[in-house]
Formats: structure tokens, C-alpha cells, sequence
């Protein structure tokens, strides 16, 4: 079997601002937590998203939220959400993921260098040709911006607008501001030679579609 081991990363460099101010951070995600508290209705998650088992031990209690691990398949998820409706909204409107987290003045380029490229690279291995490339949940577009550098006709999907924003003006990535769903409707399925679902799948509502 093949090992494939991850990436030396540097935290200091990739995320400087939040180890300037771990305590600033930390209340940050309390903020959050508490914003989607009062903004929107809470939709009560009774069954595991994997398996469908509603069997399931207590595990941890965090910002308010228990989680909780599946007995049937070990999947780890929270006994509350938000609907999909409500996370795009959210996404779409929050700065923090974009200027707060992936695009730091400071540290974008480190990241498009030590973590983009590598990921870019590791699909190179097993792509069979450099065609059309879809990253879902694009951030600043440091991925398909690499990607395109490399070859590919590729395109981000963020629906975050202060994301596409600064990935477009100051990256020059390729970005289109819409829902991964919603966008893939647009285009054939058999234009499409890779999709990347990189910190995707736990923001959705029905990760198995």
C-alpha cells in the first residue's frame, strides 16, 4: 500500500494573526457560534448524515453545541444545524473565513505556495490529462489558481462574496461567486474531469449527495 504522508506546513507563517491572539481567536468562534444562535432556527439533527443509525454516545460540548459520536459507523456530527438555506447565507455575508482566516496579507502567499500547490500536485498524480477542474468551496482561490498556472481550465466555486472578492482583485484567481450545487447544474457532467472537495463536505447539509 502507498503512504502518502502531509504536507510540512509552517503555522506561524500560515496563520500568524491567530497566533498573534489565540485568546481574540477563540472569542471570535464564540461570536459566531452565538451569531447563528440568534439569527437562525435551529434544525434538531436526530440521525447520523452517514448511515442513518439515530444510535449515537454523547462526546463533547462545545460553544453550546453537543456533539455526538454514531454507534454504527463512528461518524462525529453536532444534535442541532442550520438549515442549507441559512448556511448560505451565513457564508455568503461572513468576512471571518475570508479576510479572517484564508486571506491574511501576511500569509495568502505562503499558503498559495505550501499548501495550495501540493494539493494541485497530488491530483497531478493520478489525473489522467490536465482538463477541466472544478474546487468547490474555493476560499480565495489559491488552489484552481494554481491549478490554471499548471494547465488546467480550471474554476472556484465560493459562495462567500468578501472571498471571491479578494481572490479576484488581489490574485487574479479564477472565481465564480455561486453554491457548488447550484453551479454544477450549469455544466455538463461530462466536461468536468476533476472536482476538489477540500474542507467541503462538513459545511453541508447532506454530505452523501
Amino acid at each position: 500500500m502507498e503512504k502518502i504522508h502531509g504536507k510540512p506546513i509552517d503555522v506561524t507563517k500560515l496563520k500568524p494573526q491567530v497566533l498573534k491572539d489565540v485568546a481574540k481567536k477563540l472569542q471570535t468562534v464564540k461570536d459566531i457560534s452565538r451569531e447563528l444562535k440568534e439569527r437562525y432556527p435551529q434544525v434538531h439533527q436526530d440521525k447520523c448524515y452517514i448511515c442513518a443509525s439515530a444510535a449515537a454516545t454523547p462526546f463533547a460540548q462545545i460553544h453550546g453545541f453537543q456533539y455526538v459520536r454514531c454507534n454504527e459507523c463512528g461518524h462525529l456530527y453536532t444534535t442541532v444545524r442550520y438549515s442549507t438555506e441559512n448556511l448560505l447565507e451565513f457564508y455568503r455575508d461572513n468576512e471571518h473565513y475570508s479576510t479572517g482566516t484564508y486571506a491574511d496579507p501576511s500569509s495568502y502567499r505562503y499558503r498559495i505556495d505550501n499548501v495550495a500547490r501540493p494539493k494541485v500536485e497530488f491530483l497531478e498524480r493520478y489525473a489522467p490529462q490536465k482538463g477541466k477542474l472544478i474546487d468547490a468551496g474555493s476560499g480565495i482561490g489559491d488552489i484552481p489558481l494554481v491549478a490554471k498556472e499548471n494547465g488546467w481550465d480550471a474554476v472556484g466555486v465560493e459562495i462567500s462574496t468578501h472571498s471571491v472578492a479578494f481572490g479576484k482583485e488581489k490574485m487574479g484567481a479564477p472565481l465564480v461567486q455561486d453554491s457548488f450545487e447550484h453551479y454544477l447544474v450549469s455544466v455538463p457532467d461530462e466536461s468536468i474531469d476533476a472536482i476538489s472537495l477540500i474542507g467541503f463536505l462538513e459545511h453541508t447539509t447532506d454530505p452523501l449527495s
